[in-house]
């Protein structure tokens, strides 16, 4: 039974994939490689969640089977170099996987993915998205800087996780195809979810302070990074280069801007970001959100 239309043709034409998972990550993964054209087999017993918005989008161009053992005799009918199993989040039901396709001589591509890896003194816990941005510092970098942090909403760590996995299959699968022996990929929320942070890690290893909490919409290394109104809504406003923000200062009819001393560089910037707004909210109303784009 398919939850979606699947494409008839894609990249991944002529590749199975079983997934055995229930996790946002895992099921990320599996509907990415669905997408670019793999025949993706969902275990589920019944099509729980199905008028939940994000399932239905987690499960696009999915089939679904009742057990493992289904599972595996579809994907049987595969070349080895042409299948996959997929299972998260904990070590111990990614190990399970491996001694079952051990024990059974399975050849096929294990994708794992957990929330802590298989080692280390976290390996055992229960994750979840709230407890990743809390872990890599994302949550104390966020809010107002005189009130508590703010957590991020959504599943940030765990598709970025599905992601990171689906870059590590196409590879797999490529050199399977090509008579390599690739056997297992293997990902970590944690790990993966740690790209949000940036320079923070290596910082703070050189002793670097902790990133101070600078505001809503405020950031240590630039400014604007925000949203300003207009004269029918908002409008996003970033300048990460030299030469996006001459081309603001010119746009907004103040070309001096890019040279003036409070303004010219990042960290000017950021230093003079109450000016930099109050300049810049008084112009930006004057027209609406179209005019501006």
């Amino acid at each position: 039974m398919d939850s979606h239309t699947r494409p008839e043709a894609g990249p991944l034409a002529g590749i199975s994939v079983l997934e055995m998972s229930d996790d946002v990550a895992a099921r990320y993964c599996g509907r990415t490689l669905a997408v670019l054209g793999a025949k993706v087999w969902r275990v589920c017993d019944t099509l729980k969640g199905e008028n939940d918005a994000v399932d239905i989008w987690l499960d696009q161009g999915k089939s679904f089977i009742e057990t493992p053992k289904d599972g595996l005799a579809r994907l049987a009918a595969f070349p080895p170099s042409h299948r996959a199993v997929l299972v998260g989040q904990s070590p111990a039901a990614v190990e399970a996987l491996d001694a079952i396709l051990g024990k059974q001589g399975f050849d096929a591509l294990r994708l794992g993915i957990t929330w802590f890896g298989h080692d280390g003194p976290y390996r055992d816990w229960q994750g979840d998205d709230a407890l990743i941005h809390g872990l890599i510092g994302i949550a104390a970098s966020f809010g107002a800087s005189d009130e508590p942090p703010m957590l991020p909403q959504g599943f940030a760590p765990q598709i970025t996780a599905g992601a990171t996995l689906v870059v590590g299959a196409l590879a797999a699968l490529w050199a399977r195809k090509r008579g390599g022996d690739a056997k297992r990929v293997d990902v970590n929320i944690f790990e993966a979810a740690m790209c949000f942070t940036e320079p923070s890690p290596p910082l703070s290893e050189a002793g670097a302070a902790a990133p101070r909490r600078t505001g809503i919409n405020r950031f240590a290394t630039n400014h604007p990074t925000t949203v300003y109104p207009t004269s029918d809504g908002w409008i996003g406003v970033t300048t990460l280069t030299p030469a996006q923000w001459s081309a603001l200062a010119e746009m907004v009819g103040h070309p001096d801007w890019a040279t003036d001393p409070r303004f010219a560089t990042s960290l000017a910037r950021v230093e003079n970001a109450d000016a930099l707004d109050a300049a810049l909210a008084a112009i930006l109303p004057a027209e609406s959100t179209d005019y501006w784009l």
